[in-house]
């Protein structure tokens, strides 16, 4: 048998379903204004990292000074800005001439216009700004090179 209640029969409690959080604590943004704020930080980290980093190209003539045995690098003697200075030609793109633009190498390892024999032989070269990274700063590095033709 079902009784009705009565006034006594209160606990004294409010079994209301509160309508926010408890007082002193903070009220829970919505999910939609937790992503737009997530998808803005993204897009804003993205549009920083793509303006800070400004990449720069040159070309450069100059007279090669020496070429490693391995064929690996070179150095110049001019111009002076980059005399001393050791370029990398692992993986450049090169040509003799007006010859195709290659990436093989020739059988002893160097690009074939390049030879540890070329001391004073005019090259071009193409340079473009290595970024760097947490580990090691921006640097210049060789992105192509050509030699004019061969006069044997």
């Amino acid at each position: 048998m079902i009784r009705p209640a009565r006034a006594d029969d209160h606990d004294g409690h409010d079994h209301a379903v509160p309508s926010g959080p408890p007082p002193g604590l903070p009220r829970r943004p919505p999910l939609q204004t937790v992503l737009l704020l997530v998808i803005g930080a993204v897009f804003g980290a993205v549009g920083t990292l793509t303006w800070s980093v400004e990449p720069s190209a040159r070309s450069v003539e100059g007279v090669i000074a020496q070429v490693d045995t391995t064929g690996s690098a070179m150095l110049l003697s001019e111009p002076d800005e980059l005399s001393g200075t050791g370029l990398g030609l692992v993986g450049v793109l090169w040509r003799e001439g007006d010859g195709e633009w290659r990436r093989q190498l020739s059988p002893e390892g160097f690009p074939s216009c390049v030879r540890p024999d070329d001391v004073g032989r005019d090259v071009l070269i193409g340079l473009v700004t290595d970024p760097g990274g947490a580990d090691r700063p921006p640097a210049e590095v060789v992105a192509w090179l050509q030699c004019p033709p061969r006069e044997d």
